[in-house]
Order: structure tokens, then C-alpha cells, then sequence
């Protein structure tokens, strides 16, 4: 980052005491992703803080800063940690935390992927996003769009999210939608898509990771399919832990929060004995 250039702030929520136990969601959700059993006081993880990611919620980004490296320096230049964190990421969100453990490895704990999205890759959602992050016509194209066809996007992608279980009516009551519809948060989108595209450069990761770490993943996720994002970063990596959730979607952590918030508590006191 340039000397010149301010640290861009990172809305967070915070809860409990002890480890941060920061989570990062996924594409078009906010800090408001995760559910009450691993935010709320009951949960007793650490302290569990999760962001809005950048560019989305209320954490600001500037304009084409959709590189997984550039969003993880500003959540931790945002957050200010004073001790090393477990990094709780789902989907899109997995590129940012690897992102981080890749330029940061003493401040990252360990970290569990829920449905990662952790390489490279061309996806249907980049031909229907990927034109607004382009410059002047990109939010002009972004504007047009949410006047006809966004909303019954969003709402096809928030089921295929949920698939094969139904979207939770306290996810759609807790999630701001008119935010989530706004024309530049489809920018910021689209943005994010083309990021992980392999045309992007910043879309492929450098390091391997050598901390603990787990993936939990649906075998029924529509998004991520057959969960081949998993088994290549295993194969890199055989050392992770890769646990296979039978009958769940991509949004494991509401199918089956006990689980996840009891893999998070192995971790915590993994690194804490």
C-alpha cells in the first residue's frame, strides 16, 4: 500500500472474549451470513468477529481493489489484531482468508473453509457480473441491470445457496436487501467474480498452507460442485482436514451449525492447550 493511501476501515461485529475468531463470508451476504449459534454469547468460541467483507455491508473499497491479497491486507490493517487469529471463511470468502495466511502466516492461527471457493476458475455468475467491473460503462451496465433482472437473480442464487434445504426465513429477514440489490454492490461483485477468474492474476495462491486447518463441505452444494475445490487444495495440502457433510448444500453453516461451531471450537483449543 502506498504511503499516501489512508487504511480503509473495516465494519465488524464483535461477541465474546479471548481468540479472534474472525469470519469472512461470501458472495452476496454480509456480516449478517452467520448464524446465531456461532455469533450470539451461547456459542462461547472467543472472540468471534465478523466482517463485512470489502466492498460490502459497510467496509468501503476502492475501485478494481477486488484482488483476494488486496481485501486480506485490509481486513487485517482494519482489524488490528493484537494476537493470531482462527479465519472462518465461506465460499468466496476462503480466497480472501488463504489470501491472508498467505501474506501474514504468524497471525493466522488456523483456519477452517466452509464450501471454498480456493482457486481459479470460469463460472456462469462471471458472464452475468464480470462486464460491471468494467470501467465508466461497467456501473452504467450495473444500473440498467438492477432496473430489470437483479432481484430475480439474487433471489435464484440465494436458493441454489440454500439447496437442497430451504432458504431459513430468519436469513432473508436478517440480510439488508435493498443493500445487497444496490447497483455498485453488483459492481463490487462483479468485481470479485472476475477476480477469481484465471485471467486474474492475484486469483492464484503462491504458499501452501502448513497451519491447521479444516474443510467442511456439503456433498449436495449446488455452487461449489462435486467439491473440487477441496479435494485439489487436500491434494496440495494432504495434511487438512476435509470432513464431507452428507445431504448438505452450500451453506453448511446453517445446515448444520452444531458441527461447524464444534469444529471451530476444536480449533480454538488446538491452538489455545
Amino acid at each position: 500500500m502506498a504511503e499516501h493511501e489512508a487504511v480503509l476501515p473495516i465494519h465488524s461485529v464483535t461477541s465474546g472474549e479471548g481468540t479472534p475468531v474472525v469470519l469472512i463470508h461470501g458472495a452476496f451476504t454480509t456480516h449478517c451470513d452467520w448464524p446465531p449459534a456461532m455469533t450470539g454469547p451461547a456459542a462461547k468460541l472467543g472472540r468471534v468477529i465478523a466482517i463485512d467483507r470489502p466492498g460490502h455491508g459497510k467496509s468501503p473499497r476502492r475501485r478494481y481493489d477486488s484482488d483476494a491479497r488486496a481485501q486480506a491486507t485490509q481486513i487485517r490493517d482494519g482489524l488490528g489484531l493484537e494476537q493470531p487469529a482462527l479465519l472462518v471463511a465461506h465460499s468466496f470468502g476462503a480466497l480472501t482468508a488463504l489470501a491472508y495466511a498467505e501474506q501474514y502466516p504468524d497471525e493466522v492461527a488456523a483456519m477452517l473453509l466452509i464450501a471454498p471457493v480456493c482457486f481459479p476458475e470460469w463460472r456462469m455468475e462471471q458472464l452475468f457480473l464480470g462486464p460491471r467491473a468494467m470501467p465508466i460503462a461497467g456501473p452504467r451496465i450495473s444500473r440498467a441491470a438492477n432496473m430489470t433482472v437483479d432481484a430475480g437473480y439474487l433471489a435464484l442464487i440465494q436458493d441454489q445457496m440454500f439447496a437442497p434445504q430451504p432458504v431459513p426465513p430468519a436469513w432473508r429477514a436478517s440480510h439488508p436487501l435493498e443493500a445487497l440489490l444496490a447497483p455498485d454492490r453488483f459492481v463490487r461483485e462483479g468485481e470479485d467474480s472476475w477476480a477469481s477468474s484465471p485471467l486474474s492474476f492475484g486469483a492464484y495462491r503462491r504458499a501452501r498452507p502448513s497451519l491447521p486447518l479444516t474443510i467442511m463441505q456439503g456433498e449436495a452444494d449446488h455452487i461449489i460442485v462435486n467439491g473440487w475445490h477441496a479435494l485439489l487444495l487436500k491434494w496440495f495440502a494432504p495434511d487438512i482436514r476435509l470432513v464431507w457433510m452428507k445431504g448438505v448444500g452450500h451453506m453448511a453453516h446453517y445446515a448444520e451449525p452444531a458441527r461447524v461451531v464444534a469444529e471451530i471450537a476444536r480449533l480454538v483449543g488446538a491452538r489455545t492447550r
